[in-house]
């Protein structure tokens, strides 16, 4: 929400005001941006460092590598109740005296929070050692962080988290399949389905750095919504419980648009065991769970601490948890009756039916009008015909 504007000398101020912080940021100055498309990943990392702290039993230590106005760093602060020590870090000469008047309009004081001008990967690279570390990373780049993952997992302190938003879907989608393996050494796939592919591909690059590292990624929290990917992935030491068998490939048929998932250490596929048909293939990507129940658990304890998006919180936990222990896919209603040429029913109406035949089904935060499903494709067809009779 902006509540004032302010003409200076070289140019116009904006005061913006997002939860619990008062902002300020130069209007049409690129070098300081701020996305209010970005106010809901906010919200929801708020409560995270709430439910982290809650984890942790004690206030963390917390980096925003690219921080612009500092207005996530700051949230993350004023509304989590959880955060002991804030760094800051933006390139930007005037993101970085930006940040500071930030800082003061909050009153966040000094000893609370560190503002640095250094590029992201110089200013991780700088918490190598364990006891510089932070209990969470926060990356928000503009466009791919792939350029930040290795310098970002080496930043996080055992049993930390790190959080990464990807904001290139044009490649992660499919639509521009080999920048997207050039950046994350994954072939996306272009569809239905393809913000879970997205999802499941940036995961997976986490994953790849942590093995070089020796250290073993869970997987907390995974998010899409409007333009980004968003993921919580905690970080611990070892290699012994690396989680080979969920790391695999996800093929589609070209002709009769069956889904296969494999792991790593299965045997690849090239066609379709049903129609013969060749198949599209994406990975190598995640394949477990985008979650994790338990921390799902605390989100729901803390949620309370929002008032930004609240309702959209409490939709997005109710979707998180439905997704555990369901397909890494899901099938695309409005696609689906869109080849029957059927009007589309509701979409409870289909999730009760395959119920009914003795299907796992669920709605998906992914897609409004996306279903996931134990169901192969043919019988999801089928009962969509069988519903848009009745």
């Amino acid at each position: 929400m902006v509540i004032k504007v302010v003409i200076l000398i070289g140019g116009y101020m904006l005061f913006v005001k997002e939860g619990k912080a008062l902002i300020k940021t130069k209007l049409n100055e690129k070098e300081v941006f701020y996305n209010p498309r970005g106010k809901f990943t906010r919200s929801l990392g708020v409560i995270v460092v709430a439910a982290e702290g809650e984890v942790k039993g004690r206030e963390l230590v917390v980096a925003d590598a690219l921080a612009a106005t500092g207005i996530r760093g700051i949230r993350y602060f004023l509304e989590s109740g959880k955060v002991k020590k804030l760094f800051l870090n933006d390139i930007s000469r005037t993101a970085y005296y930006i940040i500071q008047e930030n800082l003061k309009l909050n009153k966040i004081s000094g000893e609370s929070a560190i503002v640095t001008r250094l590029d992201a990967n110089s200013f991780l690279s700088s918490h190598f050692k364990e006891k510089d570390k932070f209990d969470l990373v926060d990356v928000d780049p503009y466009g791919s962080p792939a350029p930040y993952i290795d310098n970002s997992v080496s930043a996080v302190k055992e049993g930390g988290i790190l959080a990464i938003t990807a904001t290139d879907l044009a490649p992660l989608c499919g639509i521009y399949p080999w920048p997207a393996f050039r950046k994350y050494w994954a072939l996306p796939l272009r569809g239905e389905f393809c913000h879970e592919i997205a999802a499941r591909i940036l995961i997976n690059l986490v994953v790849q750095s942590c093995g070089r590292k020796e250290r073993v990624p869970e997987p907390i929290l995974t998010c899409r919504s409007e333009h980004y990917i968003r993921v919580y992935v905690r970080i611990k030491k070892g290699k012994r419980n690396f989680p080979y068998e969920k790391i695999g490939f996800i093929y589609r048929c070209e002709k009769c648009l069956e889904v296969y998932v494999r792991s790593i250490k299965e045997a690849f596929m090239n066609k379709c065991p049903i129609c013969g048909s060749n198949l599209l293939t994406s990975g190598p990507l995640w394949i477990g769970d985008l979650h994790s129940v338990s921390f799902l658990d605390k989100l729901n304890r803390v949620k309370d601490l929002v008032e930004e998006d609240r309702a959209k919180v409490d939709k997005f936990l109710f979707f998180f948890k439905k997704e555990l222990k369901m397909p890494p896919y899901y099938y695309d209603v409005s696609k689906a009756c869109g080849l029957l040429k059927k009007s589309m029913p509701s979409i409870q109406r289909i999730i009760n039916a395959l119920i009914s035949m003795g299907f796992k089904a669920t709605r998906t935060h992914f897609n409004p009008v996306g279903i996931k499903t134990t169901a192969p494709y043919k019988e999801f067809l089928e009962v969509i015909k069988l519903s848009t009779k009745a």
